[in-house]
């Protein structure tokens, strides 16, 4: 017992000092999430092809973008990028790609000093590719962006006025059998895009020419699951399909160690800015921390108490604090989907506390609800039960008290099948046919 309460303390006190700022509520499971680069927006998409774009310092939704947008409609949103291809007091966009290959920047304004509305700038979408998009990256000057589809990768430029340029154009051939992962990344003049299950095919940019030129294929020795790059594009994670993930270095790829065991099956992780630790998601309902040197967990945050399980993560920093947020991929009936967002500032105030509180105080009482209407529907079962048996006559039969003791396990097996289901009903009415036996039986010799 006191190693448990010690190793408790350890990982509750060694959590890189987040906790929660804000909870938003999110109606639809989250498919994409990603933070602005000035870290005060946070976008958030759905699986039906909403985006919203949510004000951290305000805690309120300033946008929406998708099939009930705000702006001109141009159908479900698959995958978006932040962008800030100018320094303020201009301020960040995005980049949004939709279904059927279309692409649009929507620049945003502020806030309008007359009537205190937020102010955004759209331009016009256009066909960026004949297919889908299923991978769109922007690098970390934030004026290159790559869109992937099936068949070709595209580079463009984002200018100061917003205007998008396309600079080069290559064809993707890879082998049958192969699958493009949507994790195609910038590293330095480099671009790096999965193209099957253990290729990793580089480019690099010519910007004096502007072409893309071939560097070749990388050959990774296991089937890829996802690519998570740190922020200064030095070092990624390749994670394995079965479980498992390795960190590399680049720009050359080489192998530095094994971050997680094959028994680890990660969703999704992302760096901790300014720490040597990285943020991941294992089908749970916490997202843990892990140090990279030591490749132990030094902490977990909290996402759901219930059966929901979180498993999105982004991190960024503001001035000199961190910005977490995490989201539910998959929500319970009682445990509603929802982002929370994580600080290590010690300026900000905790401003989820009332609103988490009163959230755990309606669990309760459901719970609760839950619970009693349970014992009622027991009650029931076992009163229907016995009357049942004294309707059918089995005291006469095998004597009142067998009759009693018949229909109280019937009916107790036919609860924990429809709660526990098939297996725990078996092992009931096995019970139930053991003792059955060993009360008779004797009386029959």
């Amino acid at each position: 017992m006191a190693s448990d309460d010690s190793s408790t303390i350890r990982i509750s006190h060694s959590a890189l000092g987040f906790r929660p700022s804000h909870i938003c509520p999110q109606p639809k499971i989250v498919k994409h999430l990603k933070i602005s680069p000035n870290g005060k927006l946070l976008g958030v998409s759905d699986v039906e092809g909403l985006l919203r774009v949510w004000s951290l310092e305000r805690s309120a939704v300033i946008l929406t973008v998708g099939t009930e947008s705000q702006l001109p409609e141009e159908g479900s949103v698959v995958n978006f990028c932040w962008a800030q291809p100018y320094t303020p007091p201009f301020d960040v966009g995005l980049v949004c790609a939709y279904e059927g290959g279309k692409m649009q920047t929507i620049e945003y304004r502020g806030t309008d000093p007359k009537d205190g509305a937020e102010r955004w700038n759209s331009g016009e979408a256009w066909e960026a590719h004949e297919g889908e998009i299923m991978s769109l990256s922007v690098d970390r000057s934030n004026t290159y962006i790559t869109s992937v589809t099936n068949s070709q990768l595209r580079l463009w430029y984002l200018g100061p006025s917003w205007k998008t340029t396309l600079l080069a154009t290559d064809s993707l051939e890879f082998e049958a059998g192969g699958r493009i992962l949507p994790d195609s990344f910038f590293s330095g003049p480099c671009i790096y895009m999965p193209i099957a299950s253990r290729v990793i095919r580089t480019w690099v940019i010519d910007l004096e020419g502007v072409r893309l030129t071939r560097a070749g294929d990388i050959k990774v020795p296991f089937d890829l699951r996802g690519i998570f790059v740190s922020p200064d594009e030095r070092s990624l994670i390749a994670l394995r399909r079965g479980g498992g993930g390795h960190l590399y270095s680049l720009p050359d790829f080489k192998h530095t160690k094994a971050i997680f065991g094959a028994y680890e099956k990660i969703d999704s992780l992302s760096f901790v800015y300014g720490h040597n630790a990285v943020l991941y998601s294992d089908r749970s309902g916490v997202i843990r921390l892990r140090d990279l040197s030591t490749v132990k967990d030094i902490g977990l945050l909290t996402h759901h108490r219930g059966k929901s399980i979180a498993g999105a993560v982004a991190a960024s920093m503001q001035g000199t604090s961190n910005i977490v947020v995490s989201a539910t991929i998959s929500a319970a009936p009682l445990d509603p989907s929802k982002v929370m967002v994580w600080t290590d500032s010690i300026s900000v105030s905790p401003a989820a506390s009332d609103f988490a509180a009163t959230m755990r105080m309606n669990s309760r009482r459901t719970l609760l609800v839950i619970v009693g209407l349970r014992f009622l529907f027991v009650f029931s079962a076992l009163k229907i039960a016995y009357d049942f048996g004294i309707i059918v006559e089995q005291e006469k039969i095998f004597g009142s008290k067998s009759g009693f003791w018949s229909c109280l396990l019937v009916a107790v097996g036919r609860f924990v099948g429809l709660v526990y289901g098939y297996s725990a009903y078996c092992q009931v009415a096995l019970i139930g046919g053991l003792f059955w036996l060993g009360f008779f039986l004797p009386s029959a010799f």
